[in-house]
């Protein structure tokens, strides 16, 4: 029965991970999993005893939650903020199930060659028949409008095909890794198809970072394989279109219009222009902040005294497109100490025995979700959107339960 309930959770999984950008609502897969989750603690008394770096990153998440949670309620704002932060604290109970049930990552290596190759081959294909950034891809109206999703489809891809290729083990059978070889590139490829800069250069931190890290279980070969990979996708998909030079391009282009004080309203400016607003506002409310979703109008009221510049496209953003300096303007101090822990913690314990076979490809792939989600918040509100907020949580705790290793316990 224990095996049956696995196999039906780790389906559960693969699908919520296939599912991320196919299916729009892929957070009733989280729901779901919650509601058995607390169902089977319910049913089963055994005590699990968790390691030191379980234990802190449980009260990160539930921190993290909390903090955002009370600030809402000091500055009297909307409860439907809470929505997307209390993410971290409710799924908190699929982590002690999962444990419970001895849960293998296999489940999670499955959903992620799934979905790399599957919409992978989505994006590749429709860039080569149609332009997919005008329309919904091969399989219409399931996959969801990429005009308005493309930071986080290119987001998901870079972390998938990252990973894929970082699976890749000189210990380990050559389908295995030809499967993760081709995983890797198909999502490569699309996350340069996307066309997201900023995940770009996350990716590229993230990829230089783990070749480093994960020094012990691959040969050269793995590494120049691996950087091979990399920039072999570059090609590709400059072959398929012009997207990449063109994003070079433009980065280049509204970089020199904004350093040339020239009219410009190009994604790059209207990230420099409110940054350099929110620290303007962050010295005057450091300790608490200015509360959630009240950018907005801090930001028109700089615009207004002419302290910053005016951009009619800057002006509908909610959020300063910085994770970090968005914590410090709206929960102030403590809110950007509680950021840095759901970040920090995670990542020093996938570092702990990195190179260790048993749990090797758990660990790499909470150091790829980690950096990447760390280096992209700092050109993107990753935590913006509820679906990279449970993603990210689900991703962490699963992968954390399946971690084995003996460690010593609190």
């Amino acid at each position: 029965m224990l095996r049956v309930i696995q196999n039906f959770v780790g389906i559960l999984l693969i699908f919520f991970l296939t599912g991320l950008i196919t299916f729009e609502k892929v957070g009733i897969i989280a729901l779901i999993l919650l509601i058995i989750s607390i169902a089977g603690i319910l049913f089963t008394k055994e005590n699990i005893p968790l390691a030191v770096f379980e234990k802190l990153i449980l009260i990160s998440f539930a921190l993290y939650s909390i903090i955002i949670g009370l600030n809402i309620f000091y500055f009297d704002g909307n409860i439907r903020e809470f929505d997307t932060p209390s993410r971290f604290i409710l799924l908190i109970p699929i982590f002690f199930f999962l444990k419970r049930l001895d849960f293998s990552f296999s489940y999670i290596k499955y959903g992620i060659i799934l979905f790399s190759i599957f919409n992978g081959l989505n994006i590749i294909l429709s860039s080569v028949f149609f332009d997919f950034r005008y329309n919904n891809g091969l399989i219409g109206s399931l996959i969801f409008d990429l005009t308005k999703h493309e930071g986080i489809a290119t987001f998901y891809f870079g972390i998938m095909g990252i990973a894929s290729i970082f699976f890749i083990s000189k210990v380990k059978s050559k389908a295995s890794n030809f499967l993760y070889l081709i995983s890797g590139i198909i999502a490569l490829i699309s996350m340069f198809l996307l066309g997201g800069r900023g995940v770009w250069l996350s990716s590229i931190i993230t990829f230089l970072f783990l070749i480093f890290v994960n020094k012990n279980q691959w040969d050269r070969r793995c590494k120049f394989l691996a950087m091979f990979t990399f920039f072999f996708a570059i090609i590709v998909s400059n072959i398929l279109s012009d997207i990449f030079t063109s994003r070079l391009n433009e980065t280049y282009q509204e970089l020199n219009e904004y350093t040339s004080q020239e009219f410009n309203q190009g994604s790059v400016s209207d990230r420099i222009i409110q940054w350099k607003g929110s620290l303007m506002v962050i010295k005057k409310n450091l300790i608490f902040g200015i509360g959630e979703n009240n950018w907005k109008t801090e930001k028109d009221k700089l615009i207004n005294q002419g302290l910053i510049e005016d951009n009619f496209q800057m002006r509908s953003y909610n959020h300063v497109h910085n994770e970090y300096l968005n914590a410090l303007l709206e929960q102030g101090i403590v809110g950007l100490i509680s950021l840095l822990a759901i970040f920090t913690l995670p990542l020093i314990y996938g570092m702990r025995n990195v190179n260790n076979s048993i749990t090797n490809d758990a660990r790499l792939f909470l150091i790829v979700l980690v950096c990447m989600y760390s280096t992209y918040g700092l050109s993107n509100g990753v935590f913006d959107h509820q679906s990279t907020a449970i993603y990210y949580a689900l991703m962490v705790l699963s992968t954390m339960a399946t971690m084995k290793l003996p460690s010593k316990s609190l």
